[in-house]
């Protein structure tokens, strides 16, 4: 295995650390993820990274997949070996779980 990676989420299988290889498309869908669970400015030393917040925005509050799209492609430029389906698979399903917790 290259150079291992923390899984995420955090968890224990066979009572070992779970872990994901390197550059592998799991790992770059874990960075991905992370990237959309972010609120833009909520990380202090990275200020531009993340997603804009829509909890106090008037109507439309769920943008295009393009704010998404953009904020992926800057965070995360390996994303485009996962291809555009994908990452705009991940990004739905990440829109849908900000929704249900309005």
């Amino acid at each position: 295995m290259r150079a291992p990676h923390l899984a995420a989420p955090f968890r224990v299988e066979g009572g070992r650390v779970a872990l994901v290889e390197q550059d592998s498309k799991e790992e770059i869908r874990q960075c991905v993820l992370a990237c959309l669970r972010t609120r833009l400015g909520s990380r202090l030393e990275a200020s531009d990274y993340g997603i804009p917040d829509l909890t106090f925005k008037r109507q439309p509050r769920t943008p295009d997949a393009s704010v998404y799209l953009r904020a992926v492609e800057e965070a995360e430029p390996r994303a485009a070996l996962l291809g555009r389906a994908d990452v705009e698979g991940l990004i739905q399903r990440v829109v849908l779980e900000q929704e249900g917790q309005g």
